[in-house]
């Protein structure tokens, strides 16, 4: 994975260009260059040992996932949510919090430290 997160580096250092051609077992298929940043990005990081978890901008967590990403305990984040620090909406009887909020409490907190 380090081998081909630096071959990609590489490439993407040269010539800019929106989009690369590449070929798998003879298939070939454009790759946009924001693309073949992310996977780079995700190579490095599963060659140091990391997860990785992708997830759509718009997505919502559970209040356990929330505190799971955020590495705090699930009472700790249920009191930020009562204490209206971090907002929430309910979905049924359960409720949500949208990641990009949730990202937004992290950097709040790391200031914060």
């Amino acid at each position: 994975m380090a081998n081909s997160s630096r071959q990609l580096a590489g490439v993407l250092s040269g010539r800019k260009r929106k989009s690369y051609r590449l070929s798998i077992d003879g298939e070939e298929c454009d790759i946009p260059q924001a693309a073949l940043r992310i996977l780079k990005d995700l190579l490095v990081q599963l060659s140091l040992g990391n997860s990785v978890t992708l997830m759509p901008i718009h997505a919502e967590l559970t209040t356990r996932e929330a505190a799971d990403l955020l590495s705090v305990s699930h009472p700790y984040l249920v009191e930020s949510r009562k204490a209206g620090k971090i907002p929430f909406h309910k979905a049924g009887s359960h409720r949500r919090i949208g990641l990009v909020k949730t990202v937004e409490f992290l950097r709040r907190r790391r200031e914060f430290l």
